[in-house]
């Protein structure tokens, strides 16, 4: 219970540290490989 609190903390802090620009740029790269 307390790890997943953890790691689910620790996502929204990894998040919250990316600029949104950066969220662009991985969104796309996602997008090109999934495609």
């Amino acid at each position: 219970m307390r790890a997943a609190a953890t790691r689910g903390t620790e996502r929204r802090h990894w998040h919250r540290s990316l600029a949104p620009e950066e969220l662009d740029h991985i969104g796309d790269f996602l997008r090109r490989v999934l495609a």
